[in-house]
């Protein structure tokens, strides 16, 4: 249940930017991330927890699948553009996801406002475009 709210209102995120640099639609990924989170707490707590939802259904690993693809797309499309071209893409999505569930659980947590001023998600775009170049 929580991808089929996940996974539409990341492709909202992307529409927002597309035809803009690659590097623009995965910040926007980031910030739609944390703003998904934002709007739906209790979705977002439960659907990353394998002891919490049932890994083998169908279901759940096809939009499960479906927002790991996307993310992909979107990496390779940056890699295209020449960012960290000759880095594995599927490391670069695991490790961007990583990064903007990180910064999202944290923020949610109230951890991150202790050490960066701006945990709107304008601030969370903000560190992703410090980080990213």
């Amino acid at each position: 249940e929580g991808f089929e709210l996940f996974n539409p209102h990341m492709a909202s995120a992307v529409l927002a930017v597309l035809g803009g640099p690659p590097i623009e639609i995965l910040l926007a990924l980031a910030t739609g991330y944390a703003s998904f989170a934002e709007e739906h707490p209790g979705h977002f707590a439960v659907m990353f927890l394998p002891n919490l939802v049932r890994l083998d259904d169908p279901a759940y690993r096809a939009a499960s699948d479906a927002a790991f693809d996307a993310l992909l797309m979107v990496i390779e499309g940056c890699q295209a553009a020449g960012w960290r071209a000759d880095e594995p893409s599927r490391s670069l999505a695991a490790a961007a996801w990583s990064l903007a569930h990180g910064l999202t659980v944290l923020r949610s947590q109230g951890s991150l406002a202790r050490h960066h001023p701006d945990v709107s998600p304008a601030g969370i775009e903000a560190m992703g475009r410090a980080l990213l170049g």
